[in-house]
């Protein structure tokens, strides 16, 4: 399994390549989160990117709060940016986040564009060219 930091440099790469260079970070309280926004910072620095802005999404109990209410609400303050960072590791409220925000950016990290090791596209298209190659 990929680190936090080959993923983080795999989605600062990815940034760069897209000039996509104004960022925002959401990050959860959990300790994973954190860990993953961290790297994430190293990276983007890594790499000659920066962060604008950077809120903490804390989570409650509390009945009367609703993630897909609030996220518009809570990304209403970020200055103008190309796309949100979101470090989401449990999976709290990162689900809420595309397509909700205050203006239309996309989302990145934990949830949208997710640097990840493997998809079902590599076996669809990339594994069965390698196996009917080696077919006998």
């Amino acid at each position: 399994m990929p680190s936090d930091a080959m993923r983080a440099n795999a989605l600062a790469q990815f940034l760069v390549k897209r000039r996509w260079d104004d960022l925002v970070l959401v990050a959860g309280e959990h300790q994973s989160d954190m860990a993953f926004a961290d790297a994430m910072k190293l990276s983007l620095t890594k790499f000659g990117l920066e962060i604008r802005a950077e809120k903490t999404w804390r989570f409650d109990a509390d009945m009367r709060h609703n993630a897909a209410q609030e996220v518009p609400v809570f990304t209403q303050d970020f200055v103008d940016y190309d796309v949100t960072l979101v470090a989401d590791e449990l999976g709290d409220f990162a689900r809420y986040i595309p397509f909700n925000t205050w203006e239309p950016r996309p989302v990145a990290g934990s949830e949208g564009l997710r640097p990840v090791t493997w998809s079902p596209v590599v076996e669809q298209w990339g594994a069965v060219q390698l196996q009917s190659r080696f077919a006998g």
